[in-house]
């Protein structure tokens, strides 16, 4: 397959994941699963084409764009400010709505986890204000496997970004994740992960939208 038509096809991948996963959010069988003290909550929906996906939602205080650019265009700064991942980068630029990237965890649940790699095209798009970016796991010869780590599937994944009316710089935050993680786990471990792993995950952008603050940054 020529470049051109290896990048035409990733970008039709990457929306047609993102139409997937619209699908899939708009359903109104999601069932609570946990919710943490700030009032974040997870939930669960089974699908029998994909598997149980999990989705966080929370009211955080960023304005929507600036939120959307940190977690898709400031995807290699993500090691930066949340401590569950190791390393994150964009492998390639496919168009200005379209990417490969490269993210690798840190031992999680208490070290029952071990480091795991994800290798995903990421497809974004922007209506009326709202921010959404989908992905899925590809191969790619720009990430061979890596001996130290367990390579992971992201089957479905997408971050929804809401504006918050009257308040320009809050956004309602979403994300769906469904993930075959690799090697043996037990169940409850693998639910750990998610559910757990989903809330630390607002957790440290909570934290990290204290410090922009402090810094002046929005």
């Amino acid at each position: 397959m020529g470049l051109l038509n290896e990048d035409a096809a990733l970008r039709k991948l990457g929306e047609e994941t993102l139409e997937r996963c619209l699908q899939i959010l708009r359903s109104d069988s999601w069932k609570m699963e946990k919710k943490s003290t700030s009032e974040d909550k997870v939930s669960s929906i089974n699908l029998p084409d994909v598997g149980k996906l999990y989705l966080v939602e929370a009211v955080l205080n960023f304005p929507p764009k600036f939120l959307h650019d940190l977690i898709f265009d400031g995807v290699g700064d993500l090691h930066k400010w949340n401590k569950q991942f190791i390393a994150s980068q964009r492998l390639k630029s496919i168009d200005p709505n379209t990417d490969i990237t490269h993210i690798v965890t840190a031992s999680l649940v208490s070290g029952l986890v071990a480091s795991r790699d994800f290798v995903c095209v990421r497809h974004c798009r922007e209506v009326e204000g709202t921010y959404f970016a989908a992905g899925c796991s590809i191969e790619h010869s720009l990430a061979p496997l890596q001996r130290n780590y367990i390579r992971g599937e992201t089957k479905l994944s997408i971050f929804a970004i809401h504006p918050v009316p009257g308040k320009p710089d809050w956004s309602r935050f979403q994300w769906i994740n469904c993930a075959r993680l690799g090697g043996w786990l037990p169940q409850y471990v693998v639910e750990l992960f998610f559910t757990d792993g989903m809330l630390d995950y607002v957790r440290y952008l909570r934290q990290f939208s204290d410090h922009l603050r402090r810094e002046g940054c929005f």
